[in-house]
């Protein structure tokens, strides 16, 4: 796929596309160093429940590869404490920007409205005090 991927993103570079990336489901830490040389350059939705941490992946290639997602969705299910340690575990990423915080895939049925209230609210505030509310693509 990397000569069709390099092709693809080529063609968008030249007619001024900025982002381009990849639904990238599961672990995808072998496939990450062929999509960065074949031009991709965010990733989503990032999922941590498949042993992805998003911030090793943001030490090992730095901010230019934006992501999407990453935050652990079990957290969300299991409650305020676990969403607290959540939250405070992506907020380094959320302040330095490149880093859009979102669940890291759909939201499953197992997250009860109370707690997904609490996600949200608390995902407001969380953004608000690291500036990036509005700016996730800075």
């Amino acid at each position: 796929m990397l000569p069709n991927y390099k092709r693809v993103s080529e063609y968008l570079y030249g007619r001024g596309v900025k982002w381009i990336g990849l639904d990238s489901d599961g672990r995808i830490d072998t496939l990450l160093p062929i999509w960065i040389d074949a031009g991709l350059n965010y990733l989503y939705p990032f999922e941590g429940r498949q042993g992805m941490d998003v911030l090793a992946v943001r030490r090992e290639y730095g901010r230019d590869l934006r992501i999407w997602g990453g935050v652990d969705k079990r957290a969300v299910a299991e409650g305020p404490e676990a969403i607290e340690a959540e939250l405070t575990r992506v907020r380094p990423l959320m302040a330095e920007g490149g880093f859009i915080p979102m669940l890291d895939h759909s939201c499953p049925p197992d997250i009860s409205w109370p707690n997904y209230q609490y996600y949200m609210r608390r995902m407001e505030e969380v953004c608000c005090e690291c500036g990036t509310a509005g700016s996730a693509g800075r």
